[in-house]
This record gives structure tokens, sequence and C-alpha cells, in this order.
């Protein structure tokens, strides 16, 4: 429901001032610079006469008649209106108010000669799209008010240089003789294009400037480069980069090939970050990320994590800090791989040795549900 206020709210401020226009006195009429001008029906100024066109043209563009194959406006039922290109619907039959070509110029002199140096040609005026969004709103009329009012020159306002063409039309806004497409602050003439070498249009500060690309630094006169290993850096060297590039991480300010022990390369960021405490070497930040662990802490391959015991079917050895796997038929085992604590299904703990046999010495008796060798009755 709201989009609907807000266009009827819009056309009633656009009703209003229109009208305000019409009961003023026909002093307001300025003379037309570039197109989209608002001279629609090409008399060289800018008057009522061009608003009460471009509401006329809107009034057909929101319910188009396509002209028939022929190109007749009088046949398809629009009396005085003839075929003319419209926004998006091709062919359409619009009022003969609107003029069929305009003149684009700097300046009302520039055209006086025929080819003359400020004068752009001529153009066909496909509409009254007077902000050149490819769209008939209400927008272009309130500019077209604007216009005539000469109320849209000046710095904040839809004609900054005030050459008579609107921003959104405009090919150098700010009047900088430098194109919006390479203008580092289209709307700031005191600043144009980055030219210099290692350099570009960035977010400084919050606005737009000339500053050093990734990769260079300011040495205070100019943006000078990097070294190979830096994308950030704020001198030449290897040891004052701030990011690096592929294939190298940042170690406190230095990009190194590999990081040392007890870190490890994260990617994308390229940074040498710390490994989780139980590791002493490792490929990411938890303990199941290890290649190699710290005193009191154990190294089980299969998994790659760092415990303070290791799991079943495995022994600590101290010397390595690695989880050594038990020897068959132990289940589970002590200090070596045959010192076993426990057996294997089928196989029996023996009382004394602490090893693991198919069947129990004399004077033993089989336990099968423990795996162990009990005293015979």
């Amino acid at each position: 429901m709201k989009p609907a206020v807000d266009n009827l709210r819009n056309w009633l401020l656009a009703v209003a001032l229109v009208g305000a226009f019409l009961v003023a006195p026909p002093a307001h009429a300025i003379t037309p610079y570039t197109a989209p001008s608002g001279a629609l029906t090409e008399d060289a100024q800018v008057d009522v006469a061009d608003i009460q066109c471009l509401v006329l043209i809107m009034s057909a563009m929101a319910d188009p008649i396509p002209c028939t194959e022929d190109g007749d406006c009088l046949a398809a039922g629009a009396a005085l209106h003839s075929c003319r290109k419209g926004l998006q619907e091709g062919l359409v039959c619009l009022p003969q108010c609107l003029a069929p070509e305009v003149t684009l110029a700097q300046s009302p002199e520039d055209c006086a000669v025929p080819d003359g140096d400020g004068c752009l040609g001529t153009v066909l005026k496909a509409s009254a799209d007077m902000n050149c969004d490819g769209d008939m709103t209400i927008v272009d009329l309130l500019f077209l008010v604007q216009i005539a009012l000469e109320k849209t020159g000046g710095p904040g306002k839809a004609d900054h240089d005030e050459d008579g063409q609107l921003n959104f039309c405009d090919p150098d806004s700010d009047g900088d003789g430098v194109a919006d497409t390479l203008d580092c602050r289209p709307l700031d003439e005191s600043l144009g294009a980055c030219t210099e070498s290692g350099q570009g249009c960035l977010l400084v500060d919050g606005q737009w400037d000339c500053a050093c690309l990734p990769g260079w630094y300011d040495d205070g006169d100019s943006c000078m480069s990097c070294n190979a290993s830096c994308t950030i850096c704020t001198g030449p060297t290897s040891a004052e980069c701030q990011a690096c590039a592929d294939g190298y991480f940042l170690e406190g300010q230095i990009c190194v090939l590999v990081c040392p022990e007890g870190t490890f390369g994260k990617l994308p960021d390229n940074v040498c970050e710390s490994c989780n405490p139980a590791c002493a070497t490792c490929f990411g930040p938890t303990s199941e990320e290890c290649t190699s662990c710290l005193t009191n802490y154990y190294y089980h391959a299969p998994t790659t994590t760092c415990g303070e015991n290791c799991p079943d079917g495995y022994y600590e050895d101290p010397l390595d800090n690695q989880c050594n796997a038990c020897t068959s038929p132990c289940a589970t085992c002590n200090t070596t791989g045959t010192d076993c604590s426990s057996c294997l299904t089928g196989y029996f703990l023996q009382p004394d040795t602490n090893t693991c046999t198919d069947h129990c010495p004399d004077g033993f008796d089989e336990d099968p549900e423990n795996n162990t060798c009990i005293p015979s009755n």
C-alpha cells in the first residue's frame, strides 16, 4: 500500500509545482545548452510549453499505442500523434509537441556554425528522459520544472557544473575536463584522474582519493613498488610487509615461504598463526590438526591429534611424544608394544609375564569374558 501512497504524493507534488508554474508570469524561459535539455518543443527555450508537452508524453507512455505497420498513428486511433521511438516499447504514437531532433552542444553558440568545435551534432529525441535513467517517471517532470525555474545548477544540485546538462547525463559532471568514468571524484573539480605510477582511486577516510595501490607504498613524494613478496607494505624491503603475496605468509612484518615451528600458514589470509597449545607443529589451529606434540602430550598419527593419553591399542612413548601401536595380540599395553595389559578375543593375559597367549598355564583356568587367566579352584 505504501508505494501507491508514495506515488500519489509524488503526483500531487508534481501537479502543485506545474500549477504554480502555469499561473506564474511567463518570464521563466531559459536557453537550453545540452540534451536532454528539456526543450521538448525545440523552440530554443525551456518554458511552460515544454512542461505541458511532458505531461502529454507521460500520459501517452503510461498506456502506449503502437503505430501501424506503415507508421500511421491516425489509423491506430491516436490523433495529433506521430510515430516515434519510445523507451522500451519500440515504435509508439507520441504527442506531436515533441520535436523530432534536439541539438547537443556545450553552449548555444557552438552549433551556430555547422560542425563547430563544441557542437556535438543532433540526435533523435526518443523521449523526455530528463535524468537519462531509461525510464519515464514523475522524477522527469520534477526535473523539468526545476530546469525551467533555473533551480538545478551549482554544487550539490542536479547540474553541478552549471553547463545545462544534468549530472545523470553529463559525461563530465564537474566540468574539470576529465570524463566521469576516469574521474576519481566526478563531483569535485579539484580532483580528476589518478595518473601517477602505482596510484589509483581508493576510499581513504571515507572519501575517494588518489592513493597508492596494493603492492605500492608512499615514500612521501610518489608511490614506490613493494618487495615482490609483499602485497601491502610500508617500505621497499621484505621486512616491511603488512600483507603477503600468494605462496608467502606474514610473520611479524616479514613474508616467509615456511612458517616457523609452532605456527602454520593460514589461507587465504597468507599469515602465520599459532598452533594449538598441545601441538609442537601443526597444519591448523585445533588439537586435531597436529603433526607433532609438545612434552607431556602424545601424537596419534591416524587422527593427527595430541592428547595427554593414547587411545586403546597404543602406549605412550615419552622419548618422541608418540602413541605407538601395541603388538598383537595385545589389546592394550603399557610401556612397550609387547607389555600387554589386556588381550584380544581368543587370547588370555598370562599372570606373570604380561603377555597374551591362546591358552593358560597349568593351575589356571581361562576367563573368556575378560580374556584373562584365573587360578583354578
